[in-house]
């Protein structure tokens, strides 16, 4: 017989099956490729209908099988927001996140909506400020836009 050819972008195409087999996510598979839209990887994925169904299959499996892990969300001892190491901390009635001063405070954080009406999130609140105009007045540039943030939260501005 002939000896095969394969050309570079088949190559490709083959690259983006076995990522696709192999569980890779659409967003990743489209950033390594150098795509622009998820929505491109489609002409990319040769998987047959069998492999697909399959994903599909153990997707949904390994969802019922991790149900229990939503039971698994770690509690926080209140008094740990006596002891901040520093203001840049977001907490809501969701939860709570710790952020660095060197980064500006999320944009999307629900001020609105971020709990104060609980007197146990609203005394957090109050301690985080306190924590943030504590660093900035000891000198730390950065906490005063954590500070400004953190007044217009107790404000529900």
């Amino acid at each position: 017989g002939s000896p095969y050819l394969l050309r570079t972008h088949q190559l490709r195409h083959l690259l983006n099956t076995f990522a696709q087999i192999n569980g890779m996510d659409e967003f990743s598979i489209a950033r390594w490729s150098g795509r622009k839209l998820i929505s491109q990887n489609v002409s990319y994925d040769h998987r047959s209908h069998l492999q697909m169904s399959k994903a599909i299959r153990e997707q949904k499996l390994s969802v019922c099988v991790n149900e229990h892990r939503k039971k698994d969300i770690p509690v926080v001892d209140l008094n740990e927001f006596d002891s901040l190491s520093s203001g840049a901390v977001l907490v809501s009635k969701h939860g709570y996140c710790k952020h660095s001063y060197a980064f500006k405070p999320c944009e999307h954080y629900p001020i609105e909506n971020s709990g104060l009406d609980n007197e146990t999130i609203s005394n957090i609140h109050d301690k985080i400020l306190k924590r943030t105009l504590y660093d900035k007045n000891d000198g730390n540039i950065n906490a005063d836009r954590w500070y400004e943030f953190h007044k217009r939260i107790k404000k529900g501005e």
